[in-house]
């Protein structure tokens, strides 16, 4: 963006000199609105005992704790931890009858997840 900035620099054409520098002040303006939206869900998540409480957990952070709050409106709908865990996809569905346990995939998305969560929970 310096190059680009600097009007004496001539190793960037000056039509491409305009584009980019459209494109820098979009850049600009998009990284100043993601750190607004950090802080306002940084805010509302200090405000949250229930988003607080559910940072405490190893490999939780705001950015999830949040997502959970906002996503799951009564946490009494489920049967328990397990039935959270199906619909996060974290384990796979339980489809049982006659005492016989069918256990659906577990999604790939899921697995991306768990991936993300241990490597946090390991990090120095």
């Amino acid at each position: 963006m310096k190059v680009v900035a600097d009007p004496a620099d001539r190793r960037v054409p000056e039509v491409a000199r305009a584009c980019l520098a459209a494109l820098g002040g979009q850049l600009r303006a998009l990284k100043a609105q993601i750190l607004e939206f950090d802080r306002r869900i940084i805010a509302w998540h200090r405000s949250n005992a229930t988003s607080r409480r559910l940072d405490a957990i190893p490999g939780v952070g705001p950015a999830l704790a949040t997502a959970l709050v906002a996503s799951v409106a009564d946490a009494g709908t489920f049967r328990s931890g397990r039935d959270f865990s199906a619909w996060v996809g974290l384990v796979p569905k339980q489809n049982s009858s006659g005492g016989k346990d069918k256990l659906r995939r577990i999604s790939k998305q899921a697995i991306a997840i768990y991936a993300a969560c241990s490597q946090r929970a390991h990090s120095p």
